[in-house]
């Protein structure tokens, strides 16, 4: 999901149109009836605004969180081009900016409860092979990670606090393993499309937080 995010936001048009259309048609196929007897569909269009609006809130926290650079202004130039990836999946109501990000997580998460399937597939993404052999032990590193960037208040209501926090070594161990990703992520492949340095918008980054 996130590489697929990446590709939307760094990848030549013709990519993410592609991209973008292989998932509307897998989500055609994945609908069914929760434990609580309610009907879903992925292709709801609310479920849609929901996906993106978090997917959304995720990048910005964590990008704040373990890389920095992001002020104000960022964060709302964001949300506004997103809505161009969003429209591509239907997510024609997700959020376009700060304020209407908080609004939207503040009613949304009104309605969120425990679940165990939020349980298993945290368990799923510390054991699965997802990075290569060398870098497996960080994923529940990753995983300790993203929980921290949930309001505290909701992770106690969905029991996401179960487990050990991020502490301030762990932390500074994420934000240091931005600067060992490669030349083969949507990112840097970019820059070199456009005629620029990999890294140069991690170089970028980095000149903000300085002048911060």
């Amino acid at each position: 999901t996130a590489y697929s995010a990446m590709v939307l936001v760094y990848g030549p048009r013709s990519a993410a149109e592609r991209l973008a259309e292989n998932v509307r048609r897998r989500h055609e196929s994945v609908r069914g009836v929760t434990a609580a007897g309610q009907a879903y569909s992925a292709s709801d269009p609310e479920l849609l605004n929901w996906v993106r609006a978090t997917v959304s809130f995720g990048m910005v926290e964590a990008h704040r969180a373990f890389a920095g650079g992001l002020t104000e202004g960022d964060r709302e130039r964001f949300y506004a081009e997103g809505a161009r990836i969003s429209d591509l999946f239907g997510a024609s109501g997700a959020p376009t900016s700060i304020k209407d990000s908080d609004a939207f997580m503040k009613a949304m998460s009104a309605s969120l409860c425990p679940n165990e399937a939020i349980l298993e597939v945290l368990g799923v993404l510390r054991r699965a092979p997802i990075l290569p052999a060398p870098f497996r032990p960080i994923q529940g590193l990753l995983v300790r990670g993203a929980i921290g960037l949930v309001p505290e208040d909701l992770r106690r209501r969905l029991a996401l606090d179960r487990g050990p926090g991020l502490t301030r070594g762990a932390a500074t161990a994420l934000r240091a393993l931005g600067g060992l990703v490669g030349d083969a992520t949507p990112a840097a492949q970019s820059c070199l499309r456009l005629g620029l340095p990999a890294d140069h918008l991690r170089r970028k980054a980095t000149k903000t937080v300085l002048r911060a």
